[in-house]
């Protein structure tokens, strides 16, 4: 049997038994033709079967991603409390590349890549990444950890606008509440500062 790479230009000839199936393994991708030889009586190879073609496809690259948040980190701790919200539609970079990532309205992202050795940036304008330290941040993909998770906690540079603190509570019937006639209280305190809220 005759085999033909039209990439390699290059034939391999194989000698499979008679009807026998035969299987020929480890090509790599590329167009090939396939044709049967046998000797004749004068021992001179003759083809018994025309040339016929096929496909070897190539396979895509073994591949996984990086995913995560973005989020306000009002307390600098690095870890998303319930009360500091991810960062809607924010764009990452990821290279070599570039590919590109953006996150939905709770902050989320997720960008896939095949395995490789890769940085993560998000450009930031009056904010500072927190954490990770280091920016942009290295990263690998590979087979032990085709998934990667990372967060990133930001911080504004810019002092928020206002601080809204209020409280509610009911008065007891038998204290006497000269507040609009009302048997509740309403404390509204702001302060011009930071925003904070409880």
């Amino acid at each position: 049997m005759r085999l033909y790479s039209f990439s390699t230009q290059n034939e391999q000839l194989f000698y499979p038994p008679l009807n026998t199936p035969y299987a020929i393994t480890g090509l790599a991708a590329g167009d090939y033709t396939i044709s049967s030889w046998v000797n004749g009586w004068d021992g001179q190879p003759y083809c018994t079967n025309p040339a016929g073609g096929f496909n070897v496809p190539e396979i895509a690259a073994p591949c996984g991603g990086v995913s995560g948040t973005i989020f306000n980190d009002a307390d600098q701790d690095c870890v998303q409390d319930t009360d500091e919200p991810g960062l809607p539609y924010r764009i990452l970079t990821v290279q070599p590349g570039p590919r590109y990532g953006m996150t939905d309205a709770q902050g989320d992202y997720f960008i896939g890549m095949p395995f490789g050795l890769y940085t993560l940036a998000q450009p930031l304008v009056d904010e500072a990444q927190l954490c990770p330290i280091l920016a942009p941040v290295p990263f690998t993909v590979n087979g032990g950890t085709p998934s990667l998770t990372i967060d990133l906690a930001d911080s504004s540079f810019v002092p928020h606008d206002v601080e809204v603190l209020l409280s509610h509570h009911r008065v007891p019937a038998r204290f006497p509440v000269h507040h609009l006639g009302a048997r509740c209280a309403t404390i509204l305190r702001i302060q011009v500062g930071r925003f904070r809220y409880r």
